[in-house]
């Protein structure tokens, strides 16, 4: 994907908004962490860079710029609910069951 420095102003909206989109894509870093190294590391830069992006250039954040970071936060609110939802069954279930079971 094509950096902000080498895209045209405008451009630049709609490459945001790819990035973004990139963003959200889950990767399972617990389970195997070895996995996907090369998009984990995409991942990372166009984070990387979108954070510079911002950093560095007034009014950048538009409406479909907005739009989409909303649905990205609210997208891993989402994952990080499950994930602690899952975590209390799982401490809950080995509180009933016993320590054993779950170690």
């Amino acid at each position: 994907m094509t950096c902000f420095t080498e895209a045209t102003p405008a451009e630049r909206e709609d490459l945001f908004v790819q990035k973004l989109r990139q963003c959200m894509v889950l990767f399972d870093f617990v389970q195997d962490p070895l996995s996907d190294l090369k998009w984990k590391e995409v991942k990372r830069a166009a984070l990387s860079e979108m954070v510079e992006y911002v950093t560095q250039n007034r009014g950048v954040i538009t409406d479909p710029i907005y739009t989409e970071a909303i649905q990205m936060v609210r997208k891993f609110r989402i994952l990080c609910s499950l994930l602690v939802f899952s975590h209390l069954i799982q401490r809950d279930t080995c509180l009933h069951v016993g320590t054993a079971v779950c170690d």
